[in-house]
């Protein structure tokens, strides 16, 4: 396992049994951006979308349900997004970076076990295979959801167990692949496996930290009279042409005192 993994358990071939039981279902690497695993912070500018990916896969066939949360260092409260799945394993998400300072993020990731019970539910039934025990199935999964619930989404769900139990198979099949049945359980979702990746730092600066046109000058040739050298009032002439230029960041070599020997 690589040094990504949300565990310190790895995999060898003469692990017990035991021990192998206690390894995650459930597999997040090669996430970026990150630097040397999260040793180094990545940069990111003010009011910048932070663009995630991340490897994120477990055994067997069943839908996962993927994650990015971050915060800034010092807030108690996580913020989180949906990630995308971009196929062969790959997940997509993105957060915006609000203010200058250290943020963190990570990837969280679970077993969407009613995601993979409407998945199977579609096919069997675009299949014309028999699904009363799938239906079943489906029911008890509203009622434990119900009853793990609390107030308004409790009572939501029961009502949508009891109108399911009510219709007849290709009614339910249409009631269990509705967009509003799938959000009522995904709110009493009670995240299987539920896995985290290590938290990632990233450094937000302010925007001129992304990019910026440097003029370079020399104060003390800035002058128009020979007998003596530049100094910054002379500099502050020049500021507006310098401008004009396109110039947005005024670099000045090293100041110090010289001989006046061998200048």
């Amino acid at each position: 396992m690589t040094a990504e993994k949300p565990n310190e358990l790895s995999y060898n071939p003469h692990m017990p049994l035991s021990q192998a039981l206690l390894l995650p279902r459930i597999v997040i690497e090669n996430t970026l951006p990150t630097l040397e695993g999260g040793q180094f912070a990545v940069k990111a500018v003010v009011g910048q979308d932070v663009v995630v990916t991340s490897k994120v896969f477990a055994d067997g066939h069943d839908k996962l349900a993927v994650r990015v949360r971050w915060r800034a260092e010092g807030d108690e409260v996580w913020q989180s997004e949906v990630m995308a799945d971009l196929g062969n394993n790959g997940w997509q998400g993105q957060f915006r970076v609000e203010s200058q300072g250290r943020y963190v993020f990570c990837i969280e990731a679970w077993i969407d076990q009613f995601a993979s019970f409407r998945y199977e539910l579609e096919k069997k039934h675009a299949a014309l295979v028999p699904v009363s025990l799938e239906l079943q199935e489906g029911r008890l999964h509203v009622q434990q959801a119900a009853e793990r619930a609390e107030g308004q989404l409790s009572e939501d769900l029961a009502a949508l167990h009891h109108e399911l139990s009510g219709l007849l198979e290709t009614e339910q099949v249409a009631l269990f692949l509705h967009q509003r049945s799938a959000e009522l359980m995904a709110q009493a979702d009670h995240r299987a496996y539920l896995s985290l990746s290590p938290e990632y730092p990233v450094d937000v600066e302010r925007q001129l930290a992304q990019f910026a046109s440097w003029y370079e000058l020399f104060p003390r040739s800035i002058t128009d009279d020979p007998k003596r050298h530049g100094t910054f009032n002379d500099v502050h002439s020049r500021l507006p042409m310098i401008q004009d230029m396109g110039f947005d960041v005024l670099y000045f070599t090293p100041i110090h005192p010289i001989g006046r020997a061998h200048r």
